[in-house]
């Protein structure tokens, strides 16, 4: 087995003199299943810094050469449409990011990050083989054989980092007797379904299929308004961009800002959704201050903008206040009202099952 260092990647080269000894290596052989997968910590690794975790996802071979298949025969549209892009990501074969907790002899560490990379057969990729390629590492391979993970299989090795708690002692080989892991899955947006809304258009229930469960919803757009801002909503706003603090660019006539808005309001069926979607504008802002173009400056009108003041764009949003009933979503702000908004269904995977895992326990 090649030699372990306390650093979050497997492919970093340090310089031999910016590294301390290598880690401790403590063979574990744990395996587990969880999220449908079977996953195996196969050792840890002790150093005075902290803890490396090594760890294996096996992945079905029959899944991944569906997904890829599928990838192949949508990627010539440009992936434009988020309906299939979400659809195919619901079945994307590899594991999410992953949340995991560590304990030694009762001691949390602290994760600093991971890093990590898939390992998967020729048979496995679409027809041109550019996916097998890419998940062709020899080092990986070099790792997960040294692991003795399979080659009937595809694997998604992780190395974790830990760092120890400050004032806390360092554990070694001698005086560790428990290691426990919590998994969970970390936060995931899925993007939807599209949808086009005008302003003063009457209400309108939009069915869907929910990528979190596979199960039928309702869209339920209640209302659709256009509002203008008024320049005072940004003032003594910092002006974006600028290092030097208090400057305030409200205080500038010339100053012009992205003051029309459209919203909705909406709910959906079943209630449950509503705090596992958000709806967004697919379009992107004006919403940069700008600069009036002053006359003779060779614009045809003085309300057009001919400098972008600030690298930061602003962004306003409408509470509304019947909050019980409904949800809002604000368009992006623009310098001329807008005759409709394209919109974006996303939906957040929050919750998954945790996982407690008793990696190594010693009388």
């Amino acid at each position: 087995m090649q030699k372990v260092y306390f650093q979050r990647g497997f492919h970093e080269r340090n310089h031999p003199e910016e590294q301390r000894k290598p880690g401790v290596e403590v063979k574990v052989g744990k395996e587990f299943s969880w999220e449908g997968k079977l996953w195996k910590i196969p050792a840890v690794y002790l150093f005075e810094e902290g803890v490396v975790m090594d760890l294996c996802c096996r992945i079905d071979p029959d899944s991944l050469r569906r997904y890829y298949r599928e990838r192949e025969q949508f990627s010539g549209r440009g992936w434009t449409d988020s309906e299939i892009f979400a659809f195919l990501e619901a079945k994307n074969p590899w594991p999410h990011s992953t949340c995991i907790r560590l304990n030694i002899n009762g001691k949390n560490l602290l994760q600093e990050g991971s890093s990590g990379g898939g390992w998967m057969p020729e048979s496995c990729s679409g027809s041109d083989g550019n996916n097998a390629t890419v998940h062709q590492d020899p080092q990986l391979r070099k790792i997960l054989d040294d692991y003795l993970c399979d080659r009937e299989h595809a694997w998604y090795f992780s190395r974790c980092c830990f760092r120890w708690a400050d004032g806390e002692k360092p554990e070694t080989a001698d005086t560790l007797h428990a290691i426990t892991a919590e998994f969970a899955m970390e936060p995931m947006e899925m993007p939807g379904f599209c949808f086009v809304t005008r302003e003063g258009e009457a209400p309108k229930s939009l069915p869907f299929r929910c990528p979190l469960d596979g199960k039928e919803g309702v869209l339920n757009i209640r209302e659709c308004f256009s509002r203008k801002l008024e320049d005072e909503v940004f003032r003594n706003m910092p002006a974006p961009g600028r290092g030097a603090q208090g400057t305030r660019i409200v205080e500038d006539p010339d100053v012009e800002y992205p003051l029309y808005q459209n919203v909705i309001s909406w709910n959906v069926e079943p209630e449950w959704l509503r705090s596992a979607c958000t709806i967004v504008d697919c379009n992107s802002s004006d919403g940069h201050p700008g600069r009036k173009s002053k006359e003779g400056e060779g614009q045809e009108t003085g309300s057009q903008t001919s400098e972008v003041i600030g690298s930061s764009a602003v962004y306003t949003f409408y509470t509304g206040t019947d909050n019980k009933e409904n949800s809002y979503s604000s368009s992006a702000l623009t310098f001329e009202r807008q005759a409709e908004t394209r919109w974006q269904v996303n939906f957040i995977r929050k919750n998954s099952e945790h996982l407690l895992v008793e990696v190594l326990e010693r009388g």
